[in-house]
């Protein structure tokens, strides 16, 4: 039976929680950047198998109880200097600043919905209005998505400086496929 309800996902960690006490040089950068960005600290931060960062609000209910998480690539902490981290840090902790991470669990439920709906009509005739609905709000969001990117790249820089933030995103991109592949047939095996 098809529902357009999308219940919130139970959050589920993406990897080992990493403590203060045992990684104090990176929570300190992590301390640091969030005071300069005028935030408060996530209240975890997790290891994840990827070279990249994400911040999330997770759990809660309209608006109240909601916690802050970061997770932390390993293969990132690997090819990043400090510099470009701290860039990381400040592009992730400006979705926190912007309020982007309230909206895109909102945008992603909605996706759902909308996608839950079309499967249940089928594709047939009645389904055109709510496919037409769907394109617009896919295009919506994705300007929307664009800008939110393009203002977490501002703090980053701000926070960080040009250089460390563009050298950081090429070494992170070209390492992102080698890593993945590293993981599939060494690690995996």
């Amino acid at each position: 039976k098809a529902t357009i309800f999308v219940s919130r996902p139970k959050f589920e960690p993406p990897g080992p929680e990493l403590s203060e006490a045992r990684h104090p040089r990176l929570f300190a950068a992590i301390r640091e950047v969030a005071t300069a960005m005028g935030t408060n600290m996530p209240t975890a931060v997790y290891l994840v198998p990827e070279v990249n960062a994400f911040v999330a609000e997770v759990d809660g209910f309209g608006g109240f109880g909601r916690r802050r998480v970061m997770g932390i690539g390993l293969g990132l902490l690997h090819v990043d200097n400090i510099s470009q981290v701290k860039a990381t840090l400040a592009h992730e902790f400006g979705h926190f600043v912007g309020g982007d991470t309230w909206l895109s669990a909102m945008v992603y439920r909605t996706r759902s919905s909308i996608g839950r709906m079309l499967e249940a009509l089928g594709g047939g005739w009645l389904s055109k209005p709510f496919e037409w609905y769907g394109n617009l709000f896919l295009r919506v969001t994705y300007a929307v998505s664009r800008a939110q990117e393009l203002a977490a790249d501002r703090a980053a820089v701000a926070l960080a400086g040009t250089e460390a933030h563009v050298t950081g995103l090429e070494i992170e991109a070209r390492s992102a496929l080698l890593y993945s592949l590293f993981l599939r047939q060494e690690v995996g095996p």
